[in-house]
């Protein structure tokens, strides 16, 4: 369980980090479940990570001939790099899709090597990215719609975990808790209903037609996230969210994380090993067979993934005030998921 618990937290980081909104350019009968993209672009992390940006460049570079690349933190690596080695058209491509999409700002890529340089090239339009700047309309309805979702999921659990962490209760304290799990259940079942509501009508919330700031994106994708991994406890909602998100994760409208912890927490609540580990590291069913499961879902290798979490954690440790304020068991895991070898 302690293991678990970091591991969890672990994929909180990589949400908060990598961020995955989702992009703009299409290619006809792109895939980025079989053409590997989701491990092509870990490779491309991890080089990035490692400060071998010739690597990480060439990489991003051999992905983009194939299939489009997705997701604004990938893009902003690449604007970064292809400004690095002077590649000003490249740079200037993905500028203008972060601002037009993700509602990015110029003065954003101020900081990065080179961009001077760059707005002095003749096919640089100041003009024109400002103009889509100041033009940039996000889809505030539907971040909102999903922000209320979430809010209502958390508020039953916010006071089950207040109210019934503590197993010495009375009679009277475990009906209370019974209601809160109910409320739960409830909630999830309507949660369930609405997104497939808004899948109906406009697609997944994070495909390429719908809009959001970078903020905004953060916002949705960590709640779907959440509202998905919730609804793990009824086998026929996971059997519909997989054959649905399947379809989005190979046209690069979702991202398999969300898929993987939906399985994943599923077995869990039913007393099975875990299909694809994104969830804890023990208890793998046939881990032999590990990462052809999580290919065929478009996930990198776990081992990749658990290094390049590593290298993550180091760049960006826990404040040590923050770091305090965890219980020693938590404080304790941390240090021992850094120690521990991604062998698999």
């Amino acid at each position: 369980m302690k293991k678990q618990v970091i591991v969890v937290c672990s994929v909180m980081l990589t949400v908060i980090l990598r961020v995955q909104a989702f992009a703009i350019e299409t290619i006809n009968n792109a895939d980025y479940i079989n053409s590997g993209y989701h491990t092509k672009v870990a490779e491309a992390e991890y080089a990035y990570l490692k400060s071998e940006k010739k690597r990480a460049y060439d990489t991003l570079q051999k992905i983009e001939k194939t299939i489009p690349i997705i997701g604004y933190v990938t893009m902003q690596w690449f604007v970064e790099l292809s400004l690095f080695y002077e590649n000003y058209p490249k740079a200037y491509k993905y500028i203008y899709k972060m601002i037009d999409h993700y509602g990015f700002k110029i003065s954003d890529f101020e900081k990065y090597k080179n961009f001077k340089k760059l707005k002095k090239k003749k096919f640089y339009n100041a003009d024109t990215l400002m103009r889509i700047e100041n033009d940039f309309v996000a889809d505030t309805a539907l971040w909102q719609q999903i922000n209320e979702m979430s809010e209502h999921d958390q508020y039953c659990r916010i006071f089950w975990g207040n109210e019934c962490y503590d197993t010495n209760k009375s009679e009277d304290d475990s009906l209370c808790c019974l209601y809160y799990m109910e409320q739960m259940i409830f909630t999830d079942s309507i949660n369930y209903y609405k997104l497939l509501d808004i899948i109906e009508k406009k697609g997944y919330p994070l495909s390429k037609n719908i809009k959001y700031s970078r903020s905004q994106g953060q916002d949705v994708y960590w709640a779907l996230s959440t509202l998905t991994i919730h609804m793990a406890d009824v086998p026929s909602y996971v059997e519909k969210m997989k054959s649905i998100l399947l379809e989005y994760i190979r046209n690069g409208d979702c991202y398999p994380d969300i898929l993987a912890e939906l399985i994943d927490k599923n077995c869990i609540l039913y007393g099975r090993p875990l299909v694809y580990g994104q969830l804890g590291y023990e208890e793998i069913y046939d881990i032999q067979n590990l990462d052809k499961r999580r290919t065929a879902i478009g996930l990198p290798p776990k081992k990749l993934i658990c290094e390049i979490l590593k290298l993550q954690v180091m760049q960006h440790p826990i404040p040590p005030e923050l770091l305090k304020t965890l219980p020693q068991a938590i404080q304790d895991s941390i240090k021992d998921d850094l120690n521990t070898p991604c062998d698999f």
